[in-house]
């Protein structure tokens, strides 16, 4: 039998599984339509983005970066790895960095994306420090 055609709906089983909190099968998921077509990077991307749900930052941003080896013009790609390495120590000046180049984008959907978090990197990473921080750094 032949599961060629079966290859989206193994990405888009993935997603579904990463969004019930199912790790495990997101990842089997993700492998298997690797296995059907490995040029396509939608599986890689589909790891990349458990990576990033399951905070695994530096995984998901060493993902996101093969993904832009094979594909440099994949926007969203570049939206993805700019909000994930803005979550790695000494990586939010290269996050934002990434993510305002997404914000330039023809792509109405990658403007969002990518103005969306730059606004989360700016309210939730780039803080100033709280006063337990500040007399804890002292």
């Amino acid at each position: 039998m032949n599961y060629q055609d079966d290859f989206y709906l193994f990405v888009q089983g993935g997603h579904i599984a990463i969004q019930q909190q199912d790790a495990l099968s997101a990842w089997n998921l993700f492998q298997a339509a690797a296995v059907l077509n490995p040029k396509n990077t939608l599986p890689q991307i589909g790891l990349g983005y458990l990576y990033l749900q399951t905070q695994q930052f530096k995984q998901a941003a060493h993902t996101f970066e093969q993904v832009l080896e094979k594909e440099p013009s994949n926007e969203m790609t570049k939206a993805f790895l700019g909000f994930t390495t803005s979550f790695l120590p000494r990586g939010l000046e290269k996050g934002e960095k990434i993510l305002a180049e997404s914000c330039h984008s023809e792509n109405p959907l990658i403007r969002k994306l990518g103005s969306a978090a730059i606004s989360f990197v700016e309210c939730y990473l780039r803080r100033p420090p709280g006063p337990a921080e500040r007399v804890f750094k002292s």
